[in-house]
């Protein structure tokens, strides 16, 4: 666990038009640069805020921001239909140095899961890059399970990973 807290101290605050300068900064991050190199990438986030089939989420352990997480709904258009329906799509990464390597990452993405089920979700979907070694062991410490390896013209080569969320 994240030094010693459970996934249930992860909170899910709405991404607001005043975080985005927070953002910016995360977006200067080496490791987060490496993954995310869009020049476009802080814009397609503001234009999250007001939409209504992406959302985005600042992920907050305790009062401190640590991530941002956004979600969206895997429908038969989507490049990954394979999904259940009604199953979600999450994109997510740490933000500061500082919490990286502490288990954070497969904490608060359990946390979402929790509450994804909660809502009603079926299985959510990631697709990291296939080197993106970090992301999937987080991933996989979450409790996703590979689903398939893809191929996209816009992102290249994913793989797909799933956590089925079964009904109590």
């Amino acid at each position: 666990m994240a030094n010693g807290s459970d996934d249930r101290s992860y909170r899910f605050t709405p991404l607001g038009y005043h975080h985005l300068s927070l953002l910016r900064r995360w977006f200067d991050e080496p490791h987060v640069r490496k993954w995310y190199s869009d020049p476009s990438g802080l814009e397609d986030i503001a234009d999250h805020i007001e939409e209504s089939d992406v959302h985005p989420y600042l992920v907050m352990h305790g009062h401190m921001p640590i991530a941002y997480l956004q979600s969206y709904e895997v429908d038969g258009s989507h490049p990954y239909a394979v999904a259940a329906r009604g199953a979600i799509g999450i994109d997510q990464f740490i933000g500061p140095a500082a919490f990286l390597g502490q288990g954070h990452g497969s904490a608060f993405i359990r946390a979402y899961l929790r509450q994804c089920k909660a809502d009603g979700v079926p299985q959510v979907i990631v697709d990291p890059k296939p080197h993106n070694h970090r992301a999937i062991s987080a991933y996989r410490k979450a409790g996703f399970e590979d689903l398939c390896y893809d191929r996209s013209p816009e992102e290249g080569a994913v793989l797909l990973l799933s956590a089925r969320l079964p009904k109590d």
